[in-house]
């Protein structure tokens, strides 16, 4: 049987493929290792997802993630799924290889993420070409979720918030100033606190503020993660993650305002990961 997974930070989606050629669908927590030390990773795996089949019964695992670009970080996780998976064989991945996968199979494009985080890479078809480094939320993740709520709060801080807007955050959310410093300076994982401000955001899309928020956060996403590939336009360009698919319109516009083409949206790329291993059974790295 065949486990695959795509994690980011927020969450893991797991496909169980098995010999029967059903398929089951399970979700965990995001493992990213820069934010998730080796012993709750190892825990959210045991607790939340073996106790949905034999771990013996796994013959290969292919886990794409976030935060696995570093070979360091790679190898925590490599350690931990061949430890809790000790029959199976291991493949780990960095997730922008996952959804350049996921997105153009073995076809060549401009692969991008805009989740929680956000990154991009130059696929050749079969590996990364070339690839922009994010840096997380705090230097990078332009286009995000996380970075959203960064612009968000930060204008909350500063009083530019327009006076409805303002009304609509403190009602819907109920945050002290003190809660909103301690979830991002003292508590775990900040960027999915900032992430989580992205629904209030889409409902208030049509506000003019929050629309030009969304249409310059996306504009420097292009700067910075499309426009540095040498010959860019010639790509097809894709991009995969749950802001992407739910501000789609405006990501759209943005793209056609910068004289370049969206060709691919997908929400999530575990699905045609599973097709992408069944019809390359041959691809190991």
């Amino acid at each position: 049987m065949i486990l695959i997974a795509d994690s980011g930070s927020t969450k893991t989606e797991w496909i169980l493929l098995e010999s029967s050629g059903n398929s089951k669908a399970f979700r965990t927590i995001g493992l990213n290792p820069y934010y998730i030390d080796e012993i709750d990773i190892k825990h959210t795996i045991t607790v939340n997802l073996l106790r949905n089949f034999e771990r013996e019964t796994i013959d290969e695992l292919y886990f794409y993630g976030s935060g696995c670009g570093a070979e360091d970080k790679k190898k925590v996780i490599e350690h931990i799924l061949s430890e809790l998976f000790s029959n199976a064989e291991i493949y780990v991945y960095t997730d922008i290889l996952g959804a350049a996968r996921a997105l153009f199979g073995t076809n060549q494009g401009i692969a991008c993420i805009l989740g929680t985080g956000s990154n991009s890479c130059l696929y050749d078809g079969r590996e990364i070409a070339s690839i922009v480094p994010s840096r997380g939320f705090i230097f990078g993740d332009e286009g995000s979720g996380s970075y959203f709520g960064k612009e968000l709060i930060s204008s909350y801080f500063k009083n530019t918030l327009p006076e409805t807007i303002k009304d609509a955050f403190i009602k819907k959310y109920n945050l002290s100033d003190t809660d909103i410093m301690d979830a991002i300076y003292r508590k775990p994982f900040p960027n999915r606190f900032l992430g989580s401000f992205s629904q209030f955001i889409y409902e208030q899309s049509n506000e003019k503020f929050i629309k030009k928020m969304i249409e310059d956060s996306f504009a420097k996403f292009i700067d910075n993660y499309i426009r540095k590939y040498k010959n860019f336009k010639k790509y097809d360009i894709g991009i995969t993650g749950s802001v992407a698919f739910f501000f789609h319109k405006e990501l759209e516009e943005v793209f056609k305002k910068n004289s370049l083409e969206l060709n691919f949206i997908l929400k999530s790329p575990v699905e045609n990961l599973v097709k992408f291993h069944l019809q390359n059974s041959n691809v190991r790295s």
